[in-house]
């Protein structure tokens, strides 16, 4: 498992944090067992994250897409 808490906050003020898990089953799981649980006074909203590519990073090259390094 990774973590990742993010120094700044979301647009709507709140602060977030992401985890990466090894296999889909434990993050379904920890998603059901902790959406809506409090800690330390916060409730926490857990979801899994919502990944839009960017199109200006991709290409294709002989109908293969290369990522661009920027």
């Amino acid at each position: 498992m990774d973590v990742f808490i993010a120094s700044k906050r979301n647009r709507r003020g709140r602060r977030f944090c992401f985890v990466r898990y090894g296999r889909l089953e434990e993050a379904k799981r920890a998603l059901w067992s902790l959406d809506g649980r409090w800690f330390s006074n916060h409730r926490l909203t857990v979801s899994m994250a919502k990944f839009i590519p960017r199109d200006d990073l991709w290409r294709k090259a002989n109908g293969r897409e290369i990522r661009q390094h920027t």
